[in-house]
């Protein structure tokens, strides 16, 4: 019964041709059943290279990212900006700033150096730069706003 509900399911997305990401804000707009189960498959394995942290890693790029999942560059890449709606430069700086928090909030009390070091910055100008962006502050500010509290 399930997989008669799974090949309903996947024929109304089909028929659609929309994919939406939990999350998103619009719909992703998506060629055929391939690309479908192409995007939920990355997405496993997206998942997966997370959770181990390794986007902490300095000079990452799409190319290292696609061969430690197992995909091509290209596939990757759509996943990325078909469904995250980003690009691989805002994601990977995105994820690191995250991470980045846990340390700032941290019971050992690092240096912000320290803090961008850990998640894959070679420059604390680089660090700093990408968390205003993200967050609308500095390190600092935001370590005094959210974790001195």
């Amino acid at each position: 019964m399930k997989r008669l509900w799974d090949k309903l399911l996947l024929m109304v997305l089909i028929s659609l041709m929309v994919f939406q990401k939990e999350g998103a804000e619009k719909p992703v707009v998506v060629v055929n059943e391939a690309e479908i189960r192409k995007f939920q498959k990355i997405e496993g394995m997206v998942n997966n290279w997370i959770s181990e942290d390794k986007f902490t890693r300095p000079e990452i790029s799409i190319r290292d990212v696609a061969m430690e999942i197992g995909t091509n560059t290209n596939y990757l890449s759509g996943y990325i900006n078909k469904v995250l709606k980003t690009t691989f430069t805002s994601w990977l700086n995105t994820l690191r700033i995250e991470k980045s928090k846990e340390y700032l909030c941290g019971k050992e009390r690092i240096s912000i150096e320290e803090c961008g070091s850990k998640v894959g910055y070679l420059s604390i100008y680089n660090y700093s730069r990408w968390f205003k962006l993200i967050t609308g502050m500095s390190p600092s500010e935001w370590r005094k706003n959210r974790c001195e509290r």
